[in-house]
């Protein structure tokens, strides 16, 4: 699935703001992990 750069960095924004509202770092880490494989 290809994602074009301003969607990219809308996704990135919303994570952002999710995690600095999230405890648990390692779900997020890993999320975005998953993510960078997609790249």
């Amino acid at each position: 699935i290809a994602v074009n750069n301003i969607d990219n960095d809308r996704v990135k924004e919303e994570w952002n703001k999710a995690f600095k509202q999230c405890d648990n770092k390692d779900i997020i880490e890993n999320f975005i992990n998953q993510l960078n494989s997609f790249e």
